[in-house]
C-alpha cells in the first residue's frame, strides 16, 4: 500500500451537486501529490460515482469504496480511517472548501509538534453553494480560540475541518457509531483526555452555512445528542458549566486579524531564517566542492 502524507476521507450522500468542486479542491492542494483521497459513498441515490470515476482516470490518488447500505457520517468515517494510508487524518465534507495550502499548514503543524494531537484553524463562512476559498461571498467567520480543554468542554470549539494523527484510533478506537450527530465532538473530547490540541490563527477553509445540514435541519436532536456527550465528559472531569467565563458561540462577522497577522509574520521570519540557513549550507558546499575540484586537479597535473 502506498504511504502518504495525509489522508482526507470524503463522505457522501445525494451530494452529487458537491462533489467535483470537493475534489477539485482537494487536488490542487499544494500537497496533493502527499495526499490520499478517500470517497465513502454511503449509498447514496445520486450520480457521485460517475463523477469520481472520472476523477480516477485523472488522478491515482482517489480510492472510491461505495456501501450498500445507508450509513451515519461515523460509520462512513470510521470506514475511511481503516483503509486510510495517511500519518495524519482530516474530513473533507463535500460542500466545504480549502485555501490551497490548509492541508500543508495543518501537517507542518502536526510534524513540528510532535505533543500535539490535532490541530484547527479558522474559516471562512458563506451560504453560496460550490464556492472557492478564493472567490467567496462571507457571511461570517469561525475564529476558535486558542486550545483549552474547558473550553471544549463547553462548546465544540475545533471547527469542521481538523487534523488529526491516524495512530490515535490504534490507541482510542474510533469514532463512536452509535452517535448521528455528536460523534466528532465525543472524539474530540476523548482523545483530549490524554493529548493537547493547537489552534492556527488562520483563515484555511470554507465552511458552508446551509439549512439543510443535521445541526441546523435537527437542532433539537443535534443539541440533546450534544448534551448527552458532553454530561458524559464533564461528569468524569468533575468540574461544573461556567458560561460567564466561557463562550458558546465563535461565528462573529468580521474577523480579527491581529492574531492572523502575528501567525503570518511569525511564519514570514521562519522562512526568512530557513532562506538564510540554506544559503549559508550551500555557500559551504560550493566551496568544499571547490577545494575538493582544486585537490583534484592538482593531482592529475601531479601524475
Amino acid at each position: 500500500m502506498q504511504k502518504y502524507l495525509v489522508t482526507a476521507i470524503v463522505s457522501t450522500y445525494n451530494s452529487e451537486r458537491f462533489i467535483q468542486g470537493c475534489l477539485e479542491d482537494l487536488e490542487a492542494q499544494t500537497i496533493s501529490d502527499e495526499l490520499q483521497i478517500l470517497v465513502i459513498n454511503s449509498g447514496s441515490q445520486q450520480n457521485e460515482e460517475g463523477i469520481v470515476k472520472e476523477f480516477q482516470k485523472k488522478y491515482s490518488n482517489i480510492k472510491y469504496i461505495k456501501t450498500e447500505q445507508r450509513e451515519t457520517i461515523y460509520q462512513a468515517w470510521n470506514y475511511g480511517i481503516k483503509e486510510a494510508s495517511g500519518e495524519y487524518i482530516t474530513n473533507a465534507n463535500t460542500d466545504d472548501r480549502h485555501r490551497w495550502d490548509a492541508l500543508e499548514i495543518l501537517a507542518r503543524e502536526l510534524h513540528n509538534n510532535p505533543h500535539v494531537a490535532l490541530v484547527y484553524a479558522d474559516q471562512i463562512i458563506t451560504q453560496t453553494e460550490n464556492e472557492t476559498f478564493e472567490h467567496c461571498t462571507p457571511y461570517g467567520y469561525f475564529q476558535w480560540p486558542a486550545y483549552d480543554r474547558s473550553q471544549l468542554l463547553h462548546t465544540s470549539c475545533v471547527g469542521p475541518q481538523p487534523m488529526w494523527r491516524k495512530n490515535l484510533h490504534s490507541e482510542m478506537g474510533y469514532f463512536d457509531s452509535s452517535l448521528k450527530i455528536a460523534g466528532d465532538y465525543e472524539w474530540w473530547l476523548r482523545i483530549s483526555e490524554k493529548y493537547s490540541f493547537k489552534h492556527i490563527s488562520e483563515l484555511l477553509g470554507l465552511y458552508l452555512l446551509s439549512l439543510q445540514g443535521v445541526e441546523y435541519s435537527n437542532a433539537e436532536g443535534c443539541k440533546a445528542e450534544t448534551e448527552i456527550v458532553r454530561k458524559r465528559y464533564i461528569e468524569k472531569a468533575k468540574i461544573c458549566l461556567d458560561y460567564n467565563k466561557y463562550k458558546s458561540n465563535f461565528m462573529s462577522q468580521t474577523y480579527n486579524t491581529q492574531s492572523a497577522e502575528r501567525v503570518s509574520l511569525q511564519r514570514s521570519v521562519f522562512l526568512f531564517t530557513l532562506k538564510i540557513k540554506m544559503k549559508t549550507i550551500l555557500a559551504k558546499f560550493i566551496k568544499v566542492s571547490k577545494k575538493v575540484l582544486i585537490q583534484g586537479v592538482k593531482k592529475n597535473i601531479i601524475f
